[in-house]
């Protein structure tokens, strides 16, 4: 490695984005430090060609994942990983500042630091966003829910991580086995529940990094998740089902909660139905 490189791989799930992902290489060959290497994990060879043909950076690397699924391009991208650190990245994210990757790799420096997370700008609507609260990537129980404001300018111990914009040793992300494909193709909560198995297999504390920010473009099409399938109610369900069993295990605990959640997500939903009917339209 250069001087102004650090030992870690950078590590981007995309689809549907190849000339996209083309210009966050070229951004991420301009951070300072950077990364020695920068692998993005492709869902379909068509788009691994057209990455190939869009002037990417000299030092990122397309791999091609064995079938379409977020978890799993992640797990295979830090398969093909080099670097002592790992950093993930969302293909439609891009760093705030050239020292995006030095500020989240820092406080791993601290041994019971386990996964450091970043802000993450531009997140309108984003799940429990809590503008008046200046914490990030909290989870609330019983159902464990996240709370806090993306763009959170304190530091500190959080919760879990932003699965677009989080690191940690390469060690660590092994010794719990990666991410869980259980969720299947379009995952929604495997950053919650990896950071769970990190907290309490390893004992390490997750650890949020107002400084390591990056833009969250919610303008760009495509995508790992489908939008479609994010506003699927049964799916969603599913998704914290899991969820809930992983952590709190397959007994009547995680069963009351889930059951909780499910009757609580209905009432939500009935409480905006009548509203939704008499919004006014355009004839």
């Amino acid at each position: 490695m250069v001087p102004h490189e650090l030992d870690a791989s950078v590590v981007i799930p995309t689809l549907g984005r190849p000339v996209l992902a083309a210009r966050l290489s070229r951004n991420l060959e301009s951070l300072h430090p950077r990364p020695f290497e920068t692998i993005f994990v492709f869902q379909r060879r068509e788009e691994q060609l057209v990455f190939k043909n869009s002037d990417p950076s000299p030092s990122a690397t397309a791999v091609l994942a064995p079938e379409a699924s977020l978890t799993l391009a992640r797990n295979f991208g830090a398969q093909h990983a080099t670097g002592r650190y790992l950093a993930f990245l969302d293909d439609d994210c891009t760093p705030n500042s050239e020292d995006w990757l030095e500020a989240l790799l820092q406080p791993l420096d601290d041994p019971g630091i386990g996964l450091v997370t970043g802000s993450v700008t531009g997140w309108h609507n984003a799940s429990g966003s809590l503008p008046g609260l200046n914490r990030a990537f909290l989870l609330a129980p019983p159902f464990l829910q996240p709370v806090g404001t993306p763009e959170a300018t304190k530091s500190a111990k959080c919760h879990t991580v932003c699965g677009g914009n989080f690191a940690c040793t390469r060690d660590n992300f092994w010794a719990v086995g990666g991410f869980d494909t259980a969720f299947g193709k379009n995952s929604l909560y495997e950053d919650i529940e990896l950071s769970f198995r990190v907290r309490n297999s390893l004992g390490k504390t997750v650890w949020y990094s107002a400084e390591a920010s990056v833009l969250h473009n919610q303008q760009v099409q495509g995508g790992v998740r489908s939008e479609r399938t994010l506003k699927d109610d049964e799916w969603v369900l599913s998704q914290k089902q899991i969820l809930l069993e992983r952590v709190y295990g397959n007994g009547m605990s995680s069963r009351l909660r889930f059951l909780a959640y499910r009757l609580t997500r209905a009432s939500f939903s009935l409480v905006r139905r009548p509203a939704a009917l008499h919004s006014p339209v355009d004839d």
